[in-house]
């Protein structure tokens, strides 16, 4: 394990069946492939991923767009849930909260998510942002899920 994750795994256990889970949601995800995220470790209620540096994620001012930074909190919160859901839930974000505390310049970004509170219906998950080289904190997001379930395909309306 890298240095710069050392840090990050202190008093967190993997759960090896919700890492090979994330993993397989990894290599299916569209978006995350553009992004180039990938799940570095996940436990029973907290999950790390990270967003690997590359320029074009970097805007006018030299810093990385604090764009990318919400959707690597977005995706490491939404993450941290799948484990826990039925084959028939999803859940669904609606309200993502992020407070910017420093720049990243040119670091991969660790995001590392805690199940906070879940309900039937709503679930909490706080998210720390760390710049991977300095692992100083450079942002903290809260969001909150509606957790909802799919109709099933053989009941008619």
């Amino acid at each position: 394990m890298p240095k710069s994750v050392s840090l990050f795994h202190q008093g967190y256990v993997r759960n090896e069946k919700n890492y090979d889970l994330l993993k397989g949601f990894e290599a299916q995800n569209k978006a995350w492939r553009l992004m180039g995220l990938v799940v570095e470790d996940a436990g029973d209620d907290w999950v790390m991923l990270r967003l690997p540096f590359r320029e074009d994620l970097v805007q006018v001012v030299g810093t990385v767009h604090g764009g990318f930074l919400a959707m690597l909190a977005d995706s490491a919160t939404a993450t941290v849930l799948w484990p826990g859901l039925e084959d028939n839930q999803y859940a669904v974000t609606v309200d993502l909260k992020v407070t910017y505390f420093r720049p990243v310049l040119d670091s991969d970004v660790l995001a590392r998510s805690v199940v906070i509170n879940r309900g039937a219906t709503t679930a909490t998950v706080e998210c720390a942002l760390f710049d991977a080289q300095s692992e100083k904190q450079v942002a903290h997001a809260v969001a909150i899920y509606m957790i909802r379930t799919r109709p099933d395909p053989g009941k008619s309306k």
